[in-house]
């Protein structure tokens, strides 16, 4: 059995701040093309979000997501589905060396990645997620 291999990459932009973080019109988390966190100065926020999304549709195989930027403590990420209703995985994460595995069973239309501050997180600058798919074909 062959498997096929693809990547592609989710850019900070293609993801989601919480309003929140809005103050006149502007996103505070929003640095250039990057997600960039501090406990400093965004803490205060009433909201455990710090991003979300891009709601794809990914088919059944397995995907290795490669964060890059810098991180500072620990970051709560969860994989979702159906805008969040689903949680498929969830982990707390203290370096972007480590690509994190999930195994995908099924289709899903509204995936998406979530990233959420936890008490030990000082920092972090998102500028992209590589994924990699190992999907296998069908045999009958």
């Amino acid at each position: 059995m062959d498997a096929e291999h693809s990547s592609f990459s989710i850019s900070s932009t293609d993801l989601s701040c919480p309003e929140d973080y809005v103050v006149e019109g502007r996103n505070l988390l929003r640095e250039g093309d990057s997600i960039a966190y501090s406990t400093v100065q965004h803490g205060a926020t009433a909201t455990n979000f710090i991003f979300f999304g891009p709601y794809l549709t990914l088919s059944p195989g397995v995907y290795l997501f490669q964060f890059h930027g810098q991180l500072d403590g620990q970051l709560r990420v969860d994989f979702a589905d159906e805008r969040g209703t689903v949680v498929l995985k969830t982990l707390t994460i203290n370096n972007f060396f480590d690509p994190v595995c999930l195994v995908v069973t099924k289709t899903v239309s509204k995936f998406e990645v979530r990233g959420f501050k936890t008490p030990a997180l000082g920092a972090l600058k998102l500028d992209s997620i590589l994924v990699e798919a190992i999907n296998f074909p069908l045999t009958l």
